[in-house]
């Protein structure tokens, strides 16, 4: 499978564009929910946005791993699922943002386990918004509400280093693979790959 690799200031660029399109959609999250690893640059990027617009919405983290490299591993962990909804209400607007939606199965995932936990805490109004979409990929019986591009390739993040060698790592930078490979010698492909 090809590899795109973002750049900081385009995942940056792509973040606020893909909060203008929520906010010029009238949506109004009064929590939005960052779906991390991944989701975090880009739900800070539109955190900022909406609070610069005068809008405060709280911000909460539910943290997520189904991938180690370029491989799925099953249904991943899910963290913090407890602690959004014990502040819930129903009147709330949710925004779950995060960086791919690929399967969908983590999303499906944590919606319902925020559906089981929240009870009648639950809000009506549970969105999603991501940069990337791989409809072809898509597993679920949902899809993003909001979404920048439709893309098949796999995309390769800037903090991302597993899963890539160190010719690869070079399509970040010069620096950025000197960094690495002087922490490790010896080694042309790193572990988890």
């Amino acid at each position: 499978m090809k590899k795109i690799f973002i750049d900081g200031n385009s995942l940056l660029i792509d973040s606020f564009k893909l909060a203008s399109l929520v906010w010029k959609d009238n949506y109004r999250p009064t929590v939005m929910v960052i779906i991390g690893r991944g989701g975090a640059p880009i739900g800070i990027a539109l955190h900022e946005f909406f609070w610069y617009q005068g809008w405060e919405a709280s911000l909460a983290t539910i943290k997520s791993g189904a991938y180690v490299g370029l491989e799925r591993k099953g249904k991943g962990r899910i963290e913090g699922v407890s602690e959004l909804v014990s502040h819930l209400s129903p009147d709330d607007r949710l925004l779950l943002v995060d960086d791919v939606f690929d399967t969908g199965m983590t999303i499906q995932q944590i919606i319902g386990l925020i559906k089981k936990m929240g009870g009648d805490k639950v809000p009506a109004e549970i969105r999603i918004a991501t940069l990337y979409y791989k409809p072809h990929r898509c597993q679920a019986g949902l899809k993003p509400y909001y979404y920048l591009k439709e893309v098949d390739n796999w995309l390769v993040f800037p903090h991302e280093l597993c899963g890539l060698t160190l010719k690869e790592i070079k399509e970040k930078g010069e620096a950025i693979r000197r960094i690495v490979k002087d922490n490790t010698p010896g080694r042309e492909t790193p572990p988890l790959s």
